[in-house]
C-alpha cells in the first residue's frame, strides 16, 4: 500500500504537470474565453496541492489549509464556469468568486485550533455542487454533441459522487471514524483526484480547442455559414451589440428568437453526425426562409440559432416566432426517419435590456421552458415568464 506522503507527493505531480500543459497550451489560444476560465481552474488546482503540502511541512502554517480550501473549490467552479461560457451562457462570476471565500472564511474562523479539517464541510460541499452542476453543463447545449464533453461529464458526475457520500460520511460520523478513513479519506481522495486530473485534463484539451475554433470564426465555419446567410458566432455577437446600441440611442425595441432543435443531442446519437449535420443544414436553410426580412441570424451552438429583429411588442415577436415554428413544420422534408422540431425562446430589450449576453441569455433561458413544457412551442420573456 503506497503511504500517505508519497501518495500526495505523487497527486501534486500529476496536477502541476496536467495544469502546466493546459495552461502553456491555452497561451496559444489566448482570444479563447473559456480555455482561460479552465485555465484559472488549473492554476487553482496546483495552489491547491502547494498549500496542503506547506502544511504538512509545519502545521503552523495552519492558515494555508484556508488558502487551499478555497482554491480546491475554485478550481472546481471554474470548471463550471467556463463550460457555461461555452455554451454562450452567463459564466456567473459571482457565485465562482463567493463559494471559494466562504470555504476560506470557514478556516479562518476555527483558527489553529481547527486542525487539518478546519472548514472541510464547506470546500467538501463546495466541490460536491459545483462538480455536479459542471456535469450537468456539459450535457446542455453545444457541450452536449460533443463526445469528450460526455466523457467529461462522467469524470464530474463520478468524482462529485464521491464528495457528496465523503460529506455525508463526514458529517455524519467525523473525520476521524474508520468509516471515513478507510474509504473516504485523504488517500482514496487522492486516487480520485489523479484520474480526474488526467482525464479532464485531456478532454478539456480537446474542447478548448473547439471552443476556440468556434470563437475565432474560422474560415471554414464562417463561409459554411455565410453560404446559409446565417452569421458566425462572434461576427452575429458584434453585429448585434451594434444593433442595440443603435436601438439603445433610439429608444425602439429589439427582439432575440433563441431557436433550438428538441433533442439534438439525441439526433446525433442515434443517427450519427452525417445524417445530424444533413438536419441541421435542412432547418437552417428553412429558418432563414422564415425569419423576418429585417433580421440577422446566427449560429451559436450546434443545432442552435439567434435570430435578432426589430419587433413593436411581445405579441408581434410571438407571431414571428410562430411563423418560423409553423414554417418549420410545412417545409421540412423527412430525413430517413427524422423530422425535427423546434422550441424558440424569445427576449426583448424592453423586458431585459440592451446588453448582448442579457437578450441572449434570456432568450436561451425562455427555450429551455419551452423545451420543459415538452418542446415544440415558443416562450416570450416578458419578465413576467409568461409562456406562449
Amino acid at each position: 500500500m503506497i503511504d500517505l506522503s508519497t501518495l500526495t507527493l505523487v497527486t501534486a505531480v500529476v496536477v502541476v504537470t496536467v495544469g502546466l500543459v493546459f495552461i502553456l497550451d491555452t497561451l496559444l489560444w489566448r482570444d479563447n474565453r473559456p480555455g482561460r476560465i479552465w485555465s484559472i481552474s488549473f492554476m487553482s488546482g496546483m495552489l491547491t496541492v502547494f498549500s496542503y503540502m506547506l502544511w504538512s511541512t509545519d502545521t503552523a502554517f495552519w492558515w494555508a489549509i484556508a488558502i487551499g480550501n478555497g482554491a480546491f473549490v475554485l478550481s472546481i467552479a471554474c470548471l463550471w464556469s467556463g463550460a457555461r461560457v461555452f455554451n454562450g451562457r452567463n459564466a456567473i462570476l459571482w457565485v465562482t468568486a463567493a463559494a471559494p471565500a466562504v470555504a476560506v472564511v470557514a478556516v479562518l474562523i476555527e483558527g489553529p485550533q481547527g486542525g487539518s479539517w478546519a472548514g472541510a464541510f464547506f470546500e467538501l460541499a463546495g466541490v460536491s455542487a459545483f462538480a455536479v452542476a459542471a456535469g450537468v453543463e456539459m450535457l446542455r447545449g453545444r457541450l452536449g454533441a460533443i463526445g469528450y464533453a460526455r466523457i467529461t461529464a462522467v469524470a464530474f458526475f463520478t468524482a462529485g459522487s464521491f464528495y457528496i457520500v465523503r460529506t455525508i460520511i463526514f458529517v455524519a460520523f467525523g473525520a476521524e471514524s474508520p468509516y471515513f478513513s478507510t474509504f473516504f479519506g485523504s488517500e482514496a481522495a487522492s486516487f480520485v483526484t489523479i484520474v480526474f486530473v488526467i482525464i479532464v485534463g485531456i478532454t478539456m484539451s480537446v474542447l478548448r480547442i473547439d471552443s476556440s475554433r468556434v470563437a475565432a470564426g474560422s474560415t471554414r465555419h464562417y463561409f459554411e455559414a455565410a453560404s446559409n446567410g446565417v452569421l458566425a458566432r462572434d461576427s452575429f455577437e458584434w453585429t448585434v451589440s451594434v444593433w442595440l446600441e443603435r436601438a439603445e440611442f433610439h429608444d425602439a425595441q429589439l427582439a432575440m428568437m433563441y431557436v433550438r432543435v428538441d433533442d439534438y443531442s439525441d439526433i446525433v446519437d442515434a443517427y450519427g453526425r452525417a445524417v445530424s449535420d444533413q438536419l441541421v443544414e435542412e432547418w437552417m436553410g428553412i429558418v432563414r426562409r422564415h425569419a423576418p426580412p429585417h433580421s440577422d441570424i446566427g449560429e451559436i451552438n450546434e443545432g442552435e440559432l439567434a435570430i435578432v429583429s426589430p419587433m413593436s411588442s411581445p405579441a408581434e415577436a410571438r407571431a414571428a416566432a410562430e411563423a418560423i415554428r409553423s414554417g418549420l413544420q410545412s417545409d421540412s422534408s423527412p430525413n430517413g426517419n427524422v423530422r425535427a422540431t423546434i422550441s424558440i425562446g424569445v427576449s426583448l430589450t424592453d423586458y431585459v435590456g440592451f446588453a448582448y449576453s442579457s437578450m441572449l441569455e434570456a432568450a436561451d433561458a425562455a427555450c429551455e421552458r419551452a423545451q420543459e413544457d415538452g418542446g415544440d412551442r415558443e416562450v416570450v420573456d416578458t419578465g413576467l415568464t409568461n409562456r406562449a
